[in-house]
């Protein structure tokens, strides 16, 4: 499962576009 609850949301923003 992909661990984007450890990046900030800006992060998460660019990874799921």
């Amino acid at each position: 499962m992909p661990h984007f609850y450890s990046l900030p949301a800006e992060i998460q923003n660019m990874i799921l576009g």
